[in-house]
């Protein structure tokens, strides 16, 4: 009879457990932008969209590695929000968090989950607002498994 409530106890804990392992994974150092890979961003895949110019810091972007992407962008705008979705398949919404490092140069850092397909292409959604007008600029991703 110890024995069952012992483990009813065990089971009932899962969640709580599961729960604290997430949240102790969610570290702010690890989610800060590489410095090193930040100033020696951004030379490829440039794509210029009205305001907006794209570039990663990565020729080819491999999935569960981390890569950067920069944003430039008039001086008064400001980017409000970023998400990346999946184009091949899909994978859910990635939040993306753009940290501001010039007056016109914003920079995030982006890790994807791996795929069934070889390659997989997402889209990096960026809302940015300026003089009161929010825009929307898409950015397409290519992962490629190595």
């Amino acid at each position: 009879m110890f024995q069952f409530k012992h483990t009813r106890l065990a089971v009932k804990s899962i969640p709580y457990l599961t729960v604290a392992f997430l949240l102790s994974a969610c570290d702010d150092a690890a989610m800060s932008i590489d410095d090193n890979m930040a100033n020696a961003c951004c030379t490829y895949h440039t794509q210029s969209d009205e305001n907006a110019v794209f570039a990663l810091s990565e020729q080819t972007v491999h999935p569960e590695t981390p890569f950067v992407v920069s944003l430039s962008i008039p001086q008064d705008a400001k980017v409000v929000s970023a998400k990346m979705s999946g184009v091949t398949m899909y994978m859910g919404t990635i939040p993306v968090m753009f940290e501001q490092r010039t007056a016109t140069k914003w920079v995030a850092q982006i890790m994807l989950g791996s795929c069934s397909e070889p390659t997989m292409v997402w889209h990096l959604d960026v809302a940015v607002v300026n003089r009161d007008i929010t825009s929307h600029y898409v950015y397409p991703v290519s992962v490629t498994h190595p």
